[in-house]
């Protein structure tokens, strides 16, 4: 199980600062958590899914024989997928002199890597949605971005695998969006006081979204060290051997995206960030530098 150790860095949400410690008493909690634990593996609610199109186009990208236009085609079968790729492949994080105008153009002008990171950023806005709340989906779909894009740059630093990297750093938090459906599919079960409190909410969430978000990658069946990275990035030793590079590898890539200022969650000189970059051979030297290119991926002023 997938559990916050108790030394593992602590998130901070918008909406925490105005409130006390006391926010944060477990009493009452367990059977709230077991509530949450059940409804998830009853299948009484259903999961986040990533859309069939970005799916199959993923699987044949692994394909050597598959070509551009079959990739493309399958998903112009999607107009809306189609547009939102169509935009995303003329940011800030894709675009090069000239616009992008098709998917196949796309392919050619990014390549198959970019292609795939391409595709995992328009999935978000799928998978990491917090419905009724446009706000937080907003922040997380912007910080999965981030990571993801900070993930592939240290990923090259330290020759490990970029793509999946990228989608260890978009998908990290994916458990988030999960707790807060499981949160509304048992509303009527919670108490009032947990029913009344955002920052009670948060707690429960990012709590468990470790857990939620292991179990969730273990469906999808994406690779292993990707589930472990999205099951550990707060607590890396704790993951399977086989993962815990990559869990140090995203862990390094919050810590980039909160120097760089993005929806920033944890104090810039957080431990558990410092010893990421130890772990995997970098010096923190290079963080001002990981941290202005990945602005610049992401469109934003560079930091001064």
């Amino acid at each position: 199980m997938a559990r916050r150790s108790a030394t593992a860095a602590r998130s901070i949400a918008p909406w925490e600062e105005n409130h006390g410690p006391s926010v944060y008493d477990d009493a009452g909690l367990d059977d709230v958590r077991e509530l949450l634990r059940g409804h998830r593996r009853d299948g009484t609610w259903e999961p986040p899914v990533m859309p069939s199109t970005v799916r199959q186009a993923l699987e044949m990208t692994k394909d050597p024989e598959a070509s551009f236009g079959g990739i493309a085609g399958v998903l112009e079968s999607d107009p809306a997928l189609t547009a939102q790729l169509l935009k995303l492949a003329n940011s800030p994080m894709f675009r090069g002199a000239v616009p992008i105008s098709g998917l196949r153009q796309a392919l050619v002008r990014i390549g198959l890597r970019g292609f795939i990171q391409l595709l995992m950023v328009a999935s978000l806005s799928k998978v990491l949605v917090v419905r009724g709340h446009r706000g937080i989906t907003a922040q997380l779909q912007e910080r999965a971005t981030a990571v993801g894009v900070a993930a592939a740059e240290i990923a090259r630093a330290v020759d490990m695998d970029r793509d999946a990297a990228f989608t260890a750093g978009v998908l990290h938090d994916v458990g988030i969006a999960l707790g807060y459906g499981l949160l509304g599919a048992c509303d009527r079960y919670l108490p009032a006081d947990i029913c009344d409190s955002p920052a009670r909410k948060w707690h429960l969430v990012e709590e468990l979204h470790q857990e939620l978000g292991l179990a969730l990658a273990q469906q999808w069946r994406l690779p292993p060290d990707v589930c472990g990275a999205v099951g550990f990035h707060h607590d890396p030793d704790a993951a399977p051997p086989d993962a815990r590079q990559m869990g140090w590898l995203v862990a390094a890539a919050i810590h980039v995206v909160d120097h760089a200022g993005i929806r920033p969650e944890r104090p810039r000189d957080c431990p558990l960030g410092e010893r990421s970059f130890f772990v995997l051979g970098l010096a923190l030297s290079e963080l001002p530098e990981l941290a202005l290119e990945t602005r610049k991926r992401m469109g934003l002023v560079p930091i001064e």
